[in-house]
Formats: C-alpha cells, sequence, structure tokens
C-alpha cells in the first residue's frame, strides 16, 4: 500500500465539480476510468483512509482512498464506486416513493415532515424498498441483500462517529440484482468530542404505538433499543474490527504521531461499544 502522495498533475482533468463545503472535487481520467479528488488537510485525508481501510476490513465495500496532490493541493482521491454507470436512486428518493403512495393523504405535497421523518426506522425501510422492487421476480432477495448492506452502513457509522451520513448518501446502484454504494467519505473526526455521545440522524425512530417521536440520541439508547440478533451482528463486526498496528501499517507508520489522538479515540470507543453491547446483552438473559 502507498503512502505517499499520487500525483495528478499529469493526469487528464474532465470536470471541477463544486462542493457545498466550498472548493471543488477534480474528474480525472486514468486508464479509462473516473478518477476523482477532494482537496482537503492531511490529517482529514488520513482520516478518511483510516475509514475507508475500516470498513473494507468489515467486509462494507466502499472505495479505496489514495493521498493525492494536485498542482501544489493536497487531499484525498479515489476511482467511482459507480464505474459502470448504473442506475442510482438513494434511500430517501425510495422512502419519498413509499411514503407519497401509500401514506401520505395529499400525494402531492410532503407537508408533514414529521411523519416522513418517522419512516426511518429498518422495518419502513423494508416496506419501502418490497414496494419499490414489487415487480421483481428475485423481490425478497433484492429486499434482504440490501437491509444486510443498510443494516452494516448503520454498524459503520457508529463506529466511525459521522453525523454527516444520511439517506440521501445511501446510494443504490440498480442492475439484475441492486447493490447498495455508500456515496461519500467517512471521517473519524468526530469522535474528537462524540466518543460517548454520538447521534445518529439515519437511526431515527417512532414509537408507533403512541404515534410520539423517538430518536435514538445516544449511543447508549440506540445499544438499549436493539434486539439481541442485532447485538450479536454488531458484536461479531467488533471482533473483526483493525487494531492500531494494522490501521499504522495501512497509514503508514510515519503518521503515527499526528494520527494518535484519533487512534486513541477510535480504540476507546470500541472498547466502549464492546463493553455496552456485552452489558446490555448480559442484562437480557
Amino acid at each position: 500500500m502507498k503512502n505517499e502522495y499520487f500525483n495528478l498533475d499529469y493526469e487528464q482533468l474532465l470536470d471541477q465539480i463544486p462542493r457545498n463545503q466550498g472548493g471543488f472535487v477534480y474528474k480525472f481520467l486514468i486508464d479509462d476510468r473516473e478518477f476523482y479528488f477532494k482537496e482537503c488537510l492531511e490529517e482529514h485525508a488520513l482520516l478518511e483512509k483510516m475509514g475507508s481501510y475500516i470498513a473494507r476490513c468489515i467486509s462494507i465495500p466502499t472505495v479505496e482512498y489514495d493521498l493525492v496532490s494536485y498542482h501544489g493541493k493536497k487531499g484525498v482521491g479515489s476511482f467511482s464506486y459507480n464505474p459502470n454507470h448504473l442506475e442510482e436512486i438513494t434511500i430517501y428518493e425510495i422512502l419519498s416513493h413509499y411514503y407519497i403512495n401509500c401514506l401520505a393523504e395529499d400525494s402531492y405535497l410532503l407537508e408533514d415532515v414529521k411523519d416522513f421523518n418517522a419512516l426511518y426506522n429498518l422495518d419502513d425501510i423494508w416496506n419501502a424498498l418490497d414496494f419499490y422492487y414489487k415487480e421483481r421476480n428475485n423481490k425478497f432477495e433484492i429486499v434482504k441483500s440490501l437491509m444486510h448492506e443498510i443494516v452494516d452502513a448503520f454498524f459503520l457509522q457508529l463506529i466511525l462517529g459521522n453525523r454527516d451520513l444520511h439517506y440521501t448518501q445511501l446510494t443504490i446502484l440498480n442492475s439484475d440484482f441492486p447493490h447498495l454504494s455508500i456515496q461519500h467519505d467517512y471521517s473519524l473526526s468526530c469522535l474528537i468530542q462524540l466518543k460517548n455521545n454520538f447521534y445518529p440522524y439515519a437511526l431515527q425512530m417512532t414509537m408507533k404505538d403512541t404515534n410520539k417521536e423517538y430518536p435514538r440520541d445516544t449511543i447508549l439508547e440506540f445499544i438499549n433499543s436493539s434486539d439481541n440478533s442485532l447485538l450479536d451482528y454488531f458484536s461479531e463486526k467488533l471482533n473483526n474490527l483493525p487494531n492500531r498496528e494494522m490501521i499504522l501499517s495501512f497509514i503508514g507508520k510515519e503518521h503515527e504521531h499526528k494520527m494518535s489522538f484519533f487512534l486513541n479515540n477510535y480504540e476507546s470507543y470500541c472498547d466502549f461499544l464492546k463493553k455496552t453491547i456485552s452489558e446490555k446483552k448480559g442484562k437480557s438473559l
């Protein structure tokens, strides 16, 4: 694994795409493949490289980042997450489609945003996918596979403390057998301040029997609301996470001093999750 910066100065630039946060994403053509470069600070680039590595260690598909430079700018780059240009649809769009066609009294306007936000739970995601793929002969296999991938995305969000993941960033690439793609980068930087107080936006739930919105606004609340089968699944994933030495071997041991704060938080956060899940499972026996 190369840890030096890959120089894009002599590659073919196709486009400069403005970012909401300012700056650009630069699109290149390398060996007939689309390559995207985002300028950022070195520590952020290393964090994103770490995040994608951790995801792949627990079998969650994501792009592989490289450290990249372009005419003095530095950041991260990766090849396209959709190299075959398959049709894309976000989980948000699928939930909207389900809400409008099955639940909303007014099919023209989504005025009751609160009711729509209430759909953000696994049961309703399953129902929305089931409705969207209702014409497919292999509908059950498609929905089951996508649900596994969505739960994996939730788990990765918990591990990396990413407050920025939401349903517009979870994209399904439609083919004969659709699969999930995580569009945007994962950053460990949130662990600096949010180690034990993580707010998972994509895990807002509703108590259906009382019609009362009940956000899981801390990691403890989310774990305490999960059944043992989900906790068993998370425990298995936790046991397969890379340790400090593995991560340093990947990003380069020369970065240990600069990244020690983040690595310490990563280790203590994973210990916290293991301990909390173990305690919750013990109480439910």
